[in-house]
This record gives structure tokens, C-alpha cells and sequence, in this order.
């Protein structure tokens, strides 16, 4: 799913999670980044599943009640401009 989602123009967004490790008092000891696991990405999977099954059960079955968001085709000009400009 995770690959044809991406296949299909998906935007790849890849952030890293800081972690701390706090002692008994709550303060700081360590920091590390969080590593993802194949089940992180599965639940990751089936929840945006989830989500996409039911605003397609709400905008066909309450159309006039869906609220949904909707991105224009991005303007040529402007992405001549953003390709062009500062360190690019």
C-alpha cells in the first residue's frame, strides 16, 4: 500500500523524531533520534487507510455536508520562479 501510495504522487515527507530519556525527576539525560519500524509504517498504513474510508463514505454519502480540501494545479510561473530563485 505504502508503495503505491508513493507510486501515485504521494508526498514524501521524512522528519526526524527527537526522544529524551528523563530520569526520575523528569529531566533530560539523553536525546536520540527515533527510529521508525516496519510497524510504526503499518499502522501509519492502515490509519491514513482508515481516514481515506471514511471522507469518501462522508463525501458520497453527505455530499452537501463534506467539507473537503481541495489543491489547485500549481502555478507554471511560480514554479519556474521557486526552481530559479536562492539556491537553486
Amino acid at each position: 500500500m505504502r508503495q503505491r501510495r508513493f507510486q501515485n504522487g504521494t508526498l514524501r515527507i521524512q522528519n526526524n523524531k527527537l526522544m529524551f530519556d528523563l530520569d526520575e525527576n523528569g529531566v533530560a539525560t539523553d536525546c536520540y533520534n527515533y527510529e521508525y519500524s516496519e510497524a510504526n509504517m503499518l499502522v501509519e498504513e492502515f490509519m491514513l487507510l482508515a481516514n481515506f474510508a471514511v471522507a469518501q463514505q462522508i463525501a458520497v454519502n453527505l455530499p452537501e455536508q463534506a467539507l473537503l480540501r481541495r489543491h489547485d494545479e500549481p502555478l507554471e510561473r511560480r514554479l519556474v520562479s521557486l526552481s530559479s530563485g536562492p539556491g537553486a
